[in-house]
């Protein structure tokens, strides 16, 4: 639970809008006023959060908390690159809690009309999975997937591949192993593709080594 709270703690204080921040939203400044009321969101709606982790309240109601401050937002008073800066940050706070926002954040960012085509086309998509490969992070052993949308025999297994899981942004090094030949992949980033004619499985750990030291 301390832990917890540090890093709500530590989430709150964090400078949102730093140089390099902006910069990674296309954004070359803000608007005080809306910097002003994304600080003052975010940070009561922390202080809530706070309160309820200490009274070890359910995951339901800090659900409730984060819908509710959220509200807050309205979608036209934001440019899109705006609304990625306010998306990316809410969305890091509800998993620091546990809380699956994206639904809503998605929806919020793309407007309703996009967001029901997104959600057609995703269902459209899920229809396609033949298999489904589940792996668990090495760091915060949330699950991530590996979607198969066909299987060959003719496919060799020829790679290892690294990805970063998008619960933690920690990085995995995973073996999908052979006869696949279409797939995509669920929860998590693909990274890096390593292919066994040239890295050797002791090779690729190496490499994946020096993934995690250098990208952090």
């Amino acid at each position: 639970m301390d832990t917890l709270i540090t890093r709500l703690r530590e989430f709150q204080l964090r400078d949102k809008f730093t140089k390099a921040e902006l910069t990674k939203f296309e954004l070359s400044s803000f608007d005080s006023t809306k910097r002003d009321k994304i600080d003052q969101v975010i940070s009561e709606c922390v202080e809530r959060l706070v309160e309820e982790v200490s009274k070890k309240r359910s995951k339901k109601k800090k659900k409730l908390i984060l819908r509710r401050y959220f509200k807050k937002f309205q979608r036209k008073d934001y440019t899109p690159e705006e609304r990625d800066l306010v998306y990316e940050n809410y969305l890091e706070l509800a998993k620091i809690v546990k809380v699956d926002m994206k639904n809503q954040l998605d929806r919020w960012i793309l407007g309703l009309e996009l967001y029901i085509a997104f959600k057609t086309m995703m269902a459209y998509a899920k229809r396609n999975i033949k298999e489904t490969i589940t792996y668990n992070c090495k760091n915060c052993e949330e699950e991530f997937y590996i979607h198969i949308t066909k299987r060959s025999s003719d496919i060799p297994d020829v790679t290892y591949d690294i990805v970063q899981c998008s619960e933690c942004r920690e990085y995995n090094l995973i073996d999908k192993g052979a006869g696949i030949e279409s797939f995509r992949f669920g929860k998590c980033d693909w990274v890096e593709q390593l292919e066994k004619s040239r890295f050797s499985e002791e090779q690729a750990i190496a490499r994946f080594e020096q993934v995690k030291l250098f990208r952090k």
